[in-house]
């Protein structure tokens, strides 16, 4: 598509993929530089996607919880709803909007309906089905996560957002109670990609089988990225942990492995 464009149109395009590489294969840019695209995107042509991106951009610097301050969240809700005004059929922005207002503002139900109409739109689109598959575990229904995640990682094996699957597919299997399925998934996220969630969910696997050396390595590799983490920080409804059950899941686990 891009030899086609040319001037505006090919920098707007080439910000987006290059934003769009950004979200599907965490750690590979940082934050700061996703928004940068997606600002880049959208001074050279407006459109839903490259709002989106933005937005998206905003939401992963909250999630990192690493060296940033935290977007307004107003803000960032904006982004997504510009975006789905200017692309109301565009299924990758329902996507992205749909995981914005789950993981921002708790709307599970505005979550799930978007991104279960973003797979709809977009049935081969991996990327569509990765944020439909965090949605259903967000909403408690685990067997149904479990399903899309497995969707989305057939969809994306072979593409770069093949990890980022697989580490979704990791959580859907952890609140279902499969847990050496869940750290066999997050294990080979990990071997390419520094997802701090996929950590988390590592140690807490690995907690609840009482592997408690392995779960103790991974509750370091997060405390390195996090000097202050704390049970009271986990606790905190600011940390970006959207599950209840997810969050006293992180909660045990954190305790068993001695986190005070």
């Amino acid at each position: 598509e891009a030899n086609s464009l040319k001037g505006a149109q090919w920098s707007a395009h080439a910000n987006r993929c290059q934003a769009l590489l950004g979200m599907l294969v965490p750690g590979s840019m940082m934050p700061r530089d996703i928004i940068g695209c997606g600002e880049a995107a959208l001074a050279a042509e407006e459109t839903g996607l490259s709002h989106a991106l933005l937005g998206i951009g905003h939401l992963l610097q909250l999630n990192d919880r690493k060296g940033h301050l935290a977007p307004d969240s107003h803000q960032v809700i904006e982004c997504f709803r510009t975006a789905m005004r200017l692309s109301p059929e565009n299924g990758l922005t329902l996507a992205m909007a749909g995981h914005s207002y789950g993981f921002l503002l708790h709307d599970l139900e505005r979550n799930l309906a978007l991104t279960k109409e973003a797979v709809r739109l977009l049935p081969g689109h991996g990327a569509c089905w990765i944020f439909y598959a965090i949605a259903l575990t967000y909403c408690g229904k685990a067997s149904e996560a479990v399903r899309a995640a497995r969707t989305a990682v057939l969809l994306c094996r072979g593409t770069v957002a093949q990890a980022f699957a697989l580490a979704i597919e990791q959580f859907a299997n952890l609140m279902a109670g499969q847990i050496r399925r869940a750290i066999q998934s997050g294990e080979a996220s990990l071997e390419h990609i520094l997802f701090r969630p996929t950590i988390m969910d590592l140690m807490t696997g690995y907690a609840l089988l009482g592997e408690t050396s392995k779960g103790r390595d991974k509750l370091n590799a997060l405390i390195t990225r996090e000097p202050d983490l704390s049970i009271d920080m986990l606790r905190s409804s600011d940390y970006p942990i959207v599950n209840p059950a997810h969050r006293e899941l992180t909660l045990h686990a954190a305790r068993t492995l001695g986190l005070k």
